[in-house]
């Protein structure tokens, strides 16, 4: 009799046993399975919700502006044959790119010099259209430029209108898909009236490298 309990009270565990271990097996699995839906959501909302940067109509035009201080390479001179020491030197620029799919487009800008010496203040203003070359990552934005344009020269005794070269190269973090920020190294270069600060005899070359930060503006 004591046999007969012992094998009923061990096919009752053995039962509640298997029961137990297909019940735990079947949670584990729809635990996974809910996990793993879970994951993939995760994965698809972020794949949706993050930006594309690199979207092209998001970078076919860009509008910036840009500040910073500017370096005259050559030597002033005064009418006297006296060296001039330039100080407060500074460009100020807007400028407009249109950009093709292929990375190649124009421009047109405007640069603005200011600069100050011991017979008083230089101005500059430089206008033109320019080719673009841009290439674009996630986030980066680098760009090389060169244009053709008319300088206006004024300072404390004449102005003039002079042909001149631009060349600029740039990088640009956007930190939206419409806004960027920016920061160039420029070149300026346009020959100067006769009469001016180099004195008799002197090259007439303006040589100006500026180095400028700014905002740009992308649709």
């Amino acid at each position: 009799m004591k046999n007969l309990h012992r094998l009923i009270i061990f096919i009752l565990f053995t039962g509640l046993t298997s029961v137990m271990s297909l019940k735990a097996q079947e949670i584990s699995t729809v635990a996974e399975d809910s996990i793993h839906d879970a994951y993939a959501d995760f994965i698809q909302v972020r794949e949706n919700s993050a930006p594309n940067y690199t979207q092209r109509h998001f970078i076919r035009n860009v509008i910036g502006v840009a500040a910073g201080p500017a370096f005259y390479i050559n030597t002033f001179y005064s009418d006297m044959g006296e060296k001039l020491h330039v100080k407060n030197a500074y460009q100020v620029k807007a400028y407009y790119n249109h950009i093709s799919e292929s990375g190649i487009g124009f421009g047109i800008r405007c640069n603005y010099f200011n600069a100050s010496h011991e017979e008083g203040d230089m101005e500059f203003i430089y206008a033109g259209p320019s080719f673009v070359g841009r290439q674009i990552t996630d986030h980066w934005v680098l760009k090389a430029e060169m244009g053709f344009g008319v300088f206006y020269y004024d300072d404390s005794y004449r102005t003039a209108y002079k042909f001149g070269i631009q060349i600029e190269g740039s990088v640009a973090y956007r930190f939206t898909k419409h806004f960027g920020v920016v920061l160039g190294l420029e070149s300026n270069q346009c020959r100067l009236p006769k009469k001016s600060y180099y004195g008799e005899g002197k090259p007439k070359r303006l040589s100006c490298i500026s180095i400028t930060g700014g905002l740009e503006w992308y649709f």
